[in-house]
């Protein structure tokens, strides 16, 4: 199962200092970004090791692609199906998606790192289930509902 976060940002970490940045001051974690390898189609992928306070780092994987008309038509149900006005056309404008593997074992991690990239990317996240699109706060809010054991 994978999260999208859809990214107006067109260079493949162009911004990895802003996401060090955005992740200290907004959300108190640690990054570190790392090249895995190229994946399929020449796909970007990069590990992340994240560290959340009071908590050991885990390591995640992400790659970039370039968003897909599957992609924006998922994001319109999505916004219906949440009732996220606005978040489609936004995600619109995107011409590349993250996608983060959803991690049983960390789920507060990945929904920290979909947040941190949001901020900084300024799109949208699709969850596995395509249920909704949600924002920075969005991602935040079930981060932190993890963490307090309110999934």
């Amino acid at each position: 199962m994978v999260f999208l976060v859809f990214s107006q940002a067109n260079k493949e970490l162009a911004q990895e200092a802003l996401l060090v940045q955005k992740a200290r001051m907004f959300f108190r974690v640690e990054l570190e970004f790392f090249r895995c390898h190229l994946g399929e189609e020449g796909r970007g992928a990069f590990g992340v090791r994240l560290a959340l306070p009071g908590r050991p780092a885990v390591e995640l994987s992400l790659a970039r692609r370039p968003a897909s008309e599957d992609d924006w038509r998922a994001a319109e149900e999505a916004e219906r199906a949440g009732q996220a006005a606005g978040m489609a056309s936004l995600a619109r404008r995107c011409p590349v998606v993250w996608e983060l593997r959803d991690d049983p074992v960390h789920p507060g991690e990945v929904l920290t790192l979909c947040g941190i990239l949001a901020a900084v990317d300024l799109g949208p996240v699709m969850p596995p289930d395509r249920s909704t699109l949600y924002g920075v706060r969005g991602a935040r809010l079930r981060a932190e509902g993890f963490a307090q054991g309110n999934p």
